[in-house]
């Protein structure tokens, strides 16, 4: 609890702060409670229903079987589930107080969730037996212990005129305590998530590399397979020059890598599929002209695209990637 106003000094011992401690005491147990999704998936109240829901349905999204649907709607499942958290353990407390499970000491009276104005205090506790402090004598904020002193920007005079302000805090959501049935926790998922999150980012900066250098080379070779299409021999081209524009514009030695000229074929291949290919209509003439008979390596070509674009000074490397990621603070 922290209090904010104590225009009385009540301490422990007083029956009204013995009994707002208790309402706190009760938001740890709801905030332990709330874990069991199973338990409360068919809850009758909404907000406690869709914290359930949400978690139950991040927990069964499959990384392996449907990683695109996963990483799709993973983060925005986490992210709702934060909200939807708080929401649903102040609903329990709530229910608790609103059917009288947690009765105020004698003299006192308590509400959840009045409105005054422009803010709405999660509880209004008011004294009818005291003359003398008849009236509204505590508002009370329920939150996550990680937003203490958020009641500094609600609005309402309520908050800096009450005779007693306070915050009551509960723990605020860990994955880790949230256990289904499966291979992953949603707290593994999470790593996860952020592992798939990281290599598609590097994947996609390995084709945008892969696409600006291809583009550049058939660039270079388009006029020359022109001139082949008209009919002069003296201009025809050979696979190992095809091959040495590519090496040039990689900036990376292609002929130290055996079966280059399936390197050449694997790197076209995943170009005729990739977004911004200009010359496609080039790439599948070279593939059928020159590579007919040669297989390709798609997988060796992507290791020579990495290997270029890890050795490339123009292009985002490896360990820079990390840096950004770190400096966005993603795990």
């Amino acid at each position: 609890m922290k209090v904010y106003r104590n225009e009385w000094n009540i301490d422990k011992g007083h029956p009204l702060y013995d009994y707002i401690a208790s309402i706190e005491d009760l938001a740890h147990y709801a905030a332990r409670e709330m874990y069991d999704v199973r338990k409360y998936e068919h809850s009758d109240n909404v907000k406690i229903a869709n914290w359930c829901k949400t978690a139950i349905l991040c927990a069964e999204l499959d990384p392996i079987n449907q990683p695109e649907l996963y990483s799709e709607h993973h983060d925005i499942l986490v992210r709702n589930m934060y909200t939807q958290y708080g929401y649903a353990v102040e609903e329990c407390v709530n229910i608790e107080v609103q059917n009288g499970n947690l009765p105020p000491p004698q003299g006192y009276t308590i509400s959840t969730q009045e409105t005054h104005g422009g803010t709405r205090p999660d509880f209004v506790i008011r004294c009818v037996t005291n003359a003398a402090r008849s009236g509204t004598v505590a508002w009370l904020d329920l939150t996550s212990i990680q937003s203490s002193g958020h009641i500094f920007q609600k609005s309402g005079a309520g908050w800096r005129t009450t005779p007693f302000v306070a915050e009551l805090f509960y723990s605020p959501l860990l994955l880790s305590n949230i256990s289904m049935a499966g291979d992953y926790s949603i707290a593994e998922r999470a790593r996860l998530n952020s592992a798939i999150r990281r290599q598609e980012t590097q994947q996609r900066l390995l084709i945008e590399h892969m696409v600006r250098c291809t583009n550049k080379a058939l660039g270079i070779l388009y006029s020359e397979l022109r001139r082949i299409t008209s009919g002069d021999p003296r201009n025809a081209i050979s696979r190992s020059q095809i091959a040495e524009v590519f090496e040039r514009e990689f900036h990376y030695n292609l002929r130290c890598i055996y079966n280059h000229q399936q390197i050449v074929k694997g790197i076209l291949v995943e170009y005729m599929t990739a977004p911004q290919n200009y010359y496609h209509a080039t790439a599948r003439y070279i593939i059928f002209t020159f590579y007919s008979d040669i297989h390709s390596r798609k997988a060796d070509a992507m290791r020579y695209v990495r290997d270029s674009y890890l050795g490339n000074g123009l292009y985002v490397t490896g360990e820079e990637l990390e840096r950004r990621f770190a400096e966005l603070g993603i795990e």
